[in-house]
Order: C-alpha cells, then structure tokens, then sequence
C-alpha cells in the first residue's frame, strides 16, 4: 500500500520519502498548534503542504510520474516551504536549516536529472538559504523568538527526530538501490562471462572453453584418464553446401547440426563445443567404446530424422580415448581418426587406433565394430 507497485528501489525511495515528508508535516503541524510556537496562518500552511504532499506521494505511485513530481517537491520546498518556515519559525534560531539539509540529500541522491540541471538545483540549495541568513544577520528581530526555552528545545527535539526518519527513509532507499544494482551488476558480469564461452552462432561451447574443458579432464583426479573420450565431427561436403545453396543455409546447417548435437550429448552428460568453422567436438567421462557407439548412433538417428530443405546432415567423425597425452596431443589424435574417416568415403565414425587403454577401440567404422563385438570377436 506504501509503495504501490514500485518497479525499482529508486522508485520505492522515492514514494517511502514523499509519505514520511507528508507525515512528517502533520506532525510539525500539531506541535506548532498544541506548542502555540508559531501563528496559526503556518500551520494552516503546514497542513496544507502536507496534504499536497500527500497528493504527490499517491500520483507518484505511477511510475511515469514520479520523477517529475519529485522535482515540483524540491522546488515548493526551497521556494515555499522553506521561507516560509524560516519567517514564521524563529529564523536562525528555528530548525528550518536541519530540514533543508535533509531534502538537499533527497534532491541530490534521488533525482536524475541532467547535469545542468543539477547545478541549477545546487544553486537553489546554497542561495535561498544564504539569502535568509544575510537577512536575519542584517535585520535582527524580523522573524519572531520563542516563547520560552522549553519551547524552543521541544521544537528542536521533534524536528531532529522527524529528520532522523526521513533520513532513515533516504538512507534505506539507497543501500536497497545498491543492492539492487549490485545484484544486476552480478548477473550482467555473469552473462558476459558465460557468452565470452559460448560461440555466438550455435551457442556451444568456443574454441577456448572447450579445450579448457578438455584440460581440466586430463588433470582431474577423479576420473581415469582412459575412461574420458574426444570425438570430433565434420560437416561432409560443407563447402560445397555453402557454395550450392548460400551462406545462409550453411549457417541454418551449423545451427541445426550443433542443436542435435548438443540434445545428444546432453543425454550422455556429455559436453560439445564447436572447434571452429564445420569442426565440432564432445567430450565424454566417463565412456567406453560402447558409450561412444551409442551417442553417434544417437547423433545420427536424430540427424535423420530431422533433414534439412535440402538433406540430411551427414557428418564424419573421430574418436581418441585419452592416454598420457597433452591436450593437443589428444586432439591431433581423433583429428587423425577424423581425417581417416573422411578418405575413407565419409558419413562414418573411426576410433583412433593407437588407443591403447581401450583394446576395442579400433580404427574401423562403428558399425563394424558393433558386429565384431556381437559376434564376440
């Protein structure tokens, strides 16, 4: 009910302030009456002020409007309120300037405003102040005294805590739009480090984030080094696609082929990065030579039956288990089983054959390899 339907901590700040500054008048307002401490023309005026306060802080529950109100606030404040206060509250020795430092710090936090703007506003701050100091220096007795001590004092007392409050108001609105910021700052450093790893057409993993991945399985302790696979894929005939039927469609290509990827890798919890240009690679661990055969043969059934305009996706792939090997190393390996694979007529996936930690992962297409192994050889 405060704050509405605030959209933004400024927002909130904005409509919390606005009501304890209505308050705020009331509250004046009845111990100017009850005190007998001013004319009762200001606390028709105070009243009044309130209420339009009061006025502002509902319309300003409207997002649109409450900048703008934020500013006819300021400006009745320093033009009226103000003076007026100064006038019929005993001047220099009244709390009119504990009020004015506390809307100073709301117009300066809370407004966003243009920097002309904010000067201009500066300059209302420091003149009309000043101006009411010079005159209560040059003309002593202008503005009426209190009646008393005690009256002076109970007068100072209430005003400072009704500073405090408005204060806290500020004060709470701030540290919520610093949270807030700093929330999104979070989340906008977050994604920005996330896209620095993803290629931006297929929204796999890059070059650089796959091969760290590919690092951190070769140093990971918790997985044998065996039991972690590379196969890398090839687009057959991806020029010539490119050359037939346009850039575009080759794009459209990439983008299908590393979707199913991805939906297939993800199934086997594994992790697929695009190597660069029509080259894409999956890291699986733990796997076997049956764990590979079974995501390719998945890979391709959904390539199948998902053809693009002009075919299905045909693709070549290489396969190394990881040894003693560096990284790069590695990659060369199943670049050779991929590259042996292609001069072997394409549309095929080949183990590398100097995979020793896994005796059945030879250099043949996998479809032979699952025979061989049904037939127990």
């Amino acid at each position: 009910m405060l704050v509405g339907h605030a959209e933004t901590p400024a927002h909130r700040m904005h409509l919390v302030f606005l009501f304890a500054v209505a308050i705020g008048c009331f509250a004046g307002a009845a111990l100017n009456y009850f005190g007998a401490i001013t004319h009762l023309l200001y606390v028709a005026i105070l009243t009044i002020f309130g209420l339009v306060v009061l006025a502002m802080w509902w319309h300003a529950r409207r997002y649109e409007q409450a900048q703008r109100i934020a500013v006819i606030f300021c400006a009745g404040a320093v033009f009226a309120i103000l003076p007026l206060n100064w006038i019929f509250n005993q001047g220099l020795d009244g709390p009119s300037l504990m009020i004015l430092v506390v809307v100073a710090g709301y117009a300066f936090g809370a407004l966003v405003i243009r920097p002309w703007q904010r000067v201009l506003l500066m300059a209302c701050f420091v003149i009309v102040p000043s101006a009411l100091i010079g005159a209560d220096y040059l003309w002593p007795g202008w503005t009426p005294t209190y009646a008393s001590r005690e009256l002076q004092a109970i007068d100072a007392a209430v005003t400072y805590y009704i500073c405090v409050a408005l204060q806290f108001a500020l004060i709470s609105g701030f540290f919520r739009r610093f949270r807030s910021e700093q929330r999104l700052i979070q989340e906008y450093a977050e994604q920005l480090r996330e896209t620095s790893r993803l290629d931006s057409l297929t929204g796999l993993l890059n070059h650089g984030a796959f091969y760290s991945a590919l690092d951190a399985a070769i140093s990971s302790e918790q997985q044998p080094r065996h039991h972690c696979a590379l196969v890398l894929y090839d687009l057959d005939h991806f020029k010539r696609i490119n050359d037939s039927r346009g850039h575009l469609y080759g794009d459209e290509t990439l983008r299908r082929f590393a979707r199913l990827l991805e939906d297939t890798a993800r199934t086997f919890g594994a992790t697929a990065g695009r190597c660069g240009g029509e080259e894409f690679a999956v890291l699986l661990r733990p796997a076997s030579s049956s764990t590979v055969q079974a995501m390719d043969d998945a890979l391709r059934a959904r390539c199948a039956a998902q053809p693009l305009a002009h075919g299905v996706i045909r693709v070549s792939g290489g396969v190394a288990f990881s040894s003693a090997d560096t990284t790069i190393r590695w990659m060369e390996r199943a670049d050779e089983a991929l590259y042996t694979a292609k001069t072997r007529g394409r549309d095929q996936t080949l183990f590398d054959p100097v995979a020793a930690a896994d005796p059945g992962a030879i250099a043949e297409p996998m479809h032979e390899l699952q025979r061989r192994v049904a037939a127990g050889s």
